[in-house]
């Protein structure tokens, strides 16, 4: 099992709607997400993406934006820190 560690996550906004033309490429909407995968100096138009909907794939640099995100710590509810936060 392998872990990242949250200051290497990249996210990307979608400035415009894309259709994919070329395989390996995917298409998207104005507004949706996308986590950085991969760029490339020899790729560097195209950057590999996970989409929201769990598709990896290629998009235009230039149809996107980095973003700044605020990251949130998900805690099962048997977790001590849930349970105390809700006074159980």
């Amino acid at each position: 099992m392998g872990f990242l560690r949250v200051e290497s996550i990249e996210m990307l906004k979608a400035l415009y709607d894309f259709q994919a033309v070329y395989p390996k490429t995917i298409s998207f909407d104005e507004g949706e997400y996308f986590i950085l995968y991969q760029t490339s100096a020899r790729q560097r138009n195209w950057w590999q993406v996970v989409s929201m909907k769990g598709n990896i794939g290629f998009v235009p640099s230039n149809y996107v934006m980095k973003i700044k995100v605020s990251f949130l710590i998900f805690c099962l509810p048997q977790c001590c820190c849930f349970s105390k936060k809700i006074g159980r």
